[in-house]
């Protein structure tokens, strides 16, 4: 059938009353002719000969045509071929079920419950079809299968141990459900906000209704391992640390193990509501360096296991190019810097150790052996040639630390002049600002790189840092910020360059600016933001299930890249070992708002795919745009209009003189 993007334009179909009514005017022009003189000729008028009868009917038919078609064409009209399908000629409703199957389905008794909801949809008696989705879409059954073979299907894929992502599986659904009929999309998820935060979802059409429907109880009691590496430790023997968050409501009494050689460590710990903490084995050096640690059963299995290598990784090497006479109050933050990265303990590895450097140190000689390179204000005072060396460093795949001093505008000028970063220098907020109203740091986004750190006690104290003074920022667009202030503004950036990455922090990192280097959350921030950037370890390679190998892993020339984490577990590939674990994304437990997903889904102006981004009817099985054609045509009636108009304005009508 024949619809049109833009109905109310046919109102311009009224203009093609102005060529009928241009024909109609007597439109002849007097014959000049010349005379000795003129002096005895009257003037005279043009005869009106009320000739009201329609002329050049090729040329009015061409002007015709052209008004028409280009109207049609700016109304966008589609054709929709007649659906052949029995089902769109009932006017049934059409249904198709969109079921996710990622990792986080396996807990809190989601599973159980999204099998008793499709087997319920499936036995209303309507056509419906069935897509399941975990990263990629997994199955796709055709609308108006028996309800059997839903329910077969459901109870054949259970969920893995991969992410979500239902975007493609959306699209598969709406060209289930065809272009027309009732329509309706049905959701079933436990919309976890890690799966459902997509930046682009396929556009709806007006016609198709969506409902959301939630399983899982994410308030059931659930312990995540988080992380787990292994250091070396007095004595030859090695010390095994892994990160557990305890995210119930409730305190939990908790045995944690450690699994190697073929044995099990455990440790009892007791858990406040939603802290984190670590624990430490000390174990001898394992025959074999795969281990596991592990937790008891509880809401969601997938974070209840981590394989961990049992390998000792060398400390990354910390230099800070120490700065100048012009900078001498920067030696009390290498200082505290110095303190945070060097502190060890029995829940506390050596990750970092830190050697300082005069400011001409020519560190490009050493670079394969710096993992961070420290510039404490020490940016603003570099030539040419030390610039150009420390791109090339970045470049490489080396990491640089950047505090600001008392020339920050100078130092991000230099920064941007070089090329490495496009963050630009707004000034200095609270430069006399009263520390009794200091700045605040914002409440840090679930799911960013330093929410996992930061739960309980450890959040509170770093809300509680005060800050005097910081260099406003504004940030490059593919910068990630870690810290911001409660205003909005990045205290904490983080840049790629290269091969490598840009920490800038808009704070000096000493009591003069803020409190935050006294408190017991600057060890954590430093630490852990120095360690998601360092790739000192090359030996081993963390994955989570069926994610690639890194694009820069060696392999032979005209190698294809082996699939190594199909599931999860440690593997030998050459002289690297490949952790593979399921995504911890998984494991969070906060779900998105139905009525957030509803009004995304069902809003035409939402972000939509490339796929859905395209004009009024295209993208749709079936349709077909007419308007290139209509506005073809009429480009091609102007044009005939134009050459048989020509002739006629140029000769001269009517055999009479008048003057």
């Amino acid at each position: 059938m024949l619809g049109f993007g833009q109905s109310l334009l046919l109102v311009a179909l009224a203009g093609l009353a102005l060529p009928l009514l241009a024909h109609l005017v007597n439109r002849a022009r007097a014959r000049p002719l010349r005379f000795p003189s003129v002096r005895f000729i009257g003037p005279s008028q043009l005869p009106r000969d009320k000739r009201r009868s329609l002329r050049d009917l090729l040329l009015l038919l061409l002007r015709l045509f052209f008004i028409a078609l280009a109207v049609l064409a700016l109304a966008q009209p589609v054709w929709t071929p007649p659906a052949d399908s029995p089902l769109a000629a009932t006017g049934e409703e059409r249904t198709v079920i969109v079921l996710d199957a990622s990792a986080s389905m396996h807990g809190w008794g989601s599973w159980e419950e999204a099998q008793k909801a499709v087997k319920s949809l499936a036995d209303t008696g309507n056509p419906t079809g069935l897509v399941i989705f975990d990263d990629e879409v997994l199955a796709t059954v055709p609308v108006g299968s028996p309800a059997r073979t839903l329910e077969q299907i459901v109870a054949d894929l259970p969920p893995g141990e991969r992410t979500g992502n239902p975007a493609p599986a959306i699209e598969a659904a709406l060209r289930e459900l065809g272009p027309d009929g009732p329509r309706k999309l049905i959701l079933i998820s436990d919309f976890q906000q890690s799966t459902w935060q997509s930046p682009a979802w396929p556009r709806l059409d007006e016609g198709v209704e969506v409902e959301a429907i939630q399983v899982g109880d994410f308030n059931r009691p659930n312990l995540a391992i988080l992380d787990a590496r292994a250091y070396p430790a007095p004595g030859g023997r090695l010390r095994v640390m892994a990160r557990v968050r305890n995210d119930a409501e409730t305190g939990q009494n908790v045995t944690i193990g450690l699994l190697h050689d073929g044995k099990t460590d455990s440790q009892a710990l007791s858990f406040a509501p939603g802290q984190t903490q670590t624990v430490a084995f000390l174990i001898d050096q394992p025959e074999d360096q795969s281990g596991e640690i592990t937790l008891p059963d509880d809401a969601y299995a997938g974070d209840n296991r981590f394989a961990v290598w049992l390998g000792a990784p060398a400390p990354a090497q910390v230099v800070a190019l120490l700065p100048g006479p012009q900078e001498q109050e920067k030696l009390e933050e290498v200082a505290f810097v110095q303190k945070a990265l060097s502190a060890s303990g029995e829940n506390m590895p050596p990750a970092f150790t830190v050697n300082g450097a005069a400011p001409d140190f020519n560190f490009s000689a050493v670079a394969d052996l710096i993992d961070v390179l420290y510039l404490p204000a020490t940016t603003a005072y570099l030539d040419e040639v030390q610039l150009e060396l420390l791109r090339d460093y970045v470049a490489g795949g080396g990491v640089a630390l950047i505090t600001p001093g008392q020339a920050a505008s100078r130092q991000f000028r230099l920064l941007r002049e070089s090329g490495l970063t496009k963050t630009a220098f707004l000034g200095v907020p609270g430069r006399n600002r009263d520390q009794r109203d200091p700045f605040r740091i914002a409440t840090l986004e679930p799911g960013s790189p330093l929410a996992e750190v930061f739960t309980g006690d450890s959040a509170r104290d770093l809300y509680l840092a005060e800050i005097y003074q910081y260099v406003k920022l504004q940030p490059d667009a593919n910068a990630t910020v870690l810290l911001a202030t409660e205003g909005g503004d990045p205290l904490l950036l983080r840049e790629t360059y290269g091969k490598g990455e840009l920490l800038i922090s808009a704070l000096s990192l000493d009591a003069r600016w803020s409190d935050l280097p006294l408190r017991n959350a600057f060890l954590p921030v430093l630490r852990e933001t120095l360690a998601q950037a360092v790739k000192a370890d090359d030996t081993v390679i963390r994955l989570t299930v069926d994610e690639p190998l890194p694009a820069d892993f060696p392999l032979p020339p005209g190698a294809v890249a082996p699939v190594v984490s199909a599931e999860p577990g440690v593997t030998a590939l050459g002289p690297h070992m490949i952790q593979v674990n399921v995504a911890r994304s998984e494991s969070i437990n906060q779900s998105t708002m139905l009525s957030d997903v509803r009004a995304l889904m069902s809003s035409p102006a939402a972000n939509a795919s490339p796929s859905a981004a395209a004009p009024a009817g295209e993208g749709v099985a079936g349709r077909i745009s007419l308007w290139p054609w209509l506005a073809a045509g009429a480009l091609l009636c102007l044009l005939a209009e134009l050459l048989l108009a020509a002739p006629r304005r140029r000769r001269p009508q009517g055999k009479a003189a008048h003057a």
